[in-house]
């Protein structure tokens, strides 16, 4: 069972990550360009007003993409667990 719970849980880590970092680069974007942490291009890098823009726009998507990867990992576990399990968590 240990086994099972281990794998829902990194299941669910990308997605969540997805969410905490769309929102993050959504709401606090790193104040300058740099090369260690953000949404790192040539492109996005060439002015603070493309860096800013990037993070938004990066962030947007994340957070949209991590609602749908995970209903995307919710929904065929709870699907094999209806059909397994009663409603009282016995194997059928």
């Amino acid at each position: 069972m240990g086994f099972w719970i281990f794998c829902l849980a990194m299941n669910l880590l990308l997605p969540v990550i997805m969410l905490v970092f769309g929102r993050l680069f959504q709401t606090r974007p790193p104040k300058t360009i740099n090369g260690l942490f953000g949404y790192r291009t040539a492109r996005s890098m060439k002015s603070q007003e493309a860096w800013n823009f990037a993070h938004r726009t990066c962030g947007r998507l994340w957070f949209k993409l991590g609602l749908v990867v995970l209903m995307g990992s919710i929904l065929p576990v709870e699907r094999a667990l209806k059909q397994n399990f009663d409603d009282f968590g016995r194997k059928r």
